[in-house]
């Protein structure tokens, strides 16, 4: 595929970058900024897994990488170098954390491997891909973290996940003080129960049962729903170093 135009001609408002974007609140996130005219750079395990238009798929390219191995043998020279050649010409960049993975765990039977591996993803990967990006930023850009509820809770049967996203958490808010001044503003989108397939395959059609009575609305979230706030912040400044539970009031 083509790569979309980054630069902000041909319509472009600019580039936003998104990992784990092939499915879920990602996909939300990145078919709703092509559609309101940016450049979108997914990187993921996967391709885009959503239907898309043509238009979408005009301005959406999709990079399959996984970074947690890719950072375990140290070669992620490769994402630099794709980050590099899309970000060179960008005149504003929007970078949103997003992939992740859960499973089930607690303090009694933890699972160390996947724990490890979530902790990388949550943390040491942003703050990696910060760090080849932000040179490349000018004022106007910004860093979005996408967490969860369990950002800032813990609930049982969840140890490895709730530890990671408060990780998350921690790195957002320190990265926020950083860039404090610089034009760039950066933030927290915590999103409760969502209809993603990382919550299908969890709980399967108990999903239902479990979270949405918790929910205001009565059911769960949709990724479009939290993809709307992550747009939103984006286009945001006044709100660098918020956090932003968008949770139907889950956690009240």
């Amino acid at each position: 595929m083509p790569s979309a135009d980054s630069t902000g001609g041909n319509g472009s408002v600019g580039l936003l970058i998104v990992t784990g974007g092939g499915s879920g609140i990602g996909a939300a996130v990145a078919r709703q900024a092509a559609q309101e005219g940016w450049a979108v750079l997914n990187l993921s395990r996967s391709g885009m897994r959503v239907p898309l238009s043509a238009e979408e798929r005009a301005r959406i390219e999709s990079v399959q990488v996984d970074l947690v191995c890719d950072w375990r043998q140290n070669a992620l020279a490769f994402t630099q170098t794709t980050l590099m050649r899309h970000t060179r010409l960008a005149r504003r960049i929007a970078l949103v954390h997003n992939a992740a993975f859960s499973f089930n765990d607690t303090a009694h039977a933890p699972r160390i491997a996947e724990m490890s591996a979530l902790i990388e993803l949550s943390t040491l990967i942003p703050a990696r891909l910060n760090e080849i990006v932000i040179p490349r930023m000018q004022r106007g850009s910004s860093i979005l973290f996408v967490g969860s509820t369990l950002s800032h809770r813990g609930v049982a049967g969840s140890l490895g996940y709730v530890t990671a996203k408060h990780a998350l958490l921690g790195l957002a808010r320190a990265t926020a003080k950083d860039l404090y001044g610089t034009g760039i503003h950066s933030l927290s989108i915590c999103p409760g129960p969502t209809e993603t397939p990382m919550l299908s395959g969890l709980y399967g059609e108990e999903r239902h049962r479990m979270f949405g009575p918790l929910m205001s609305e009565g059911r769960l979230a949709t990724p479009e729903e939290i993809a709307r706030v992550v747009l939103f912040a984006i286009e945001s400044p006044q709100m660098h170093g918020a956090l932003i539970d968008a949770a139907f009031g889950e956690h009240l």
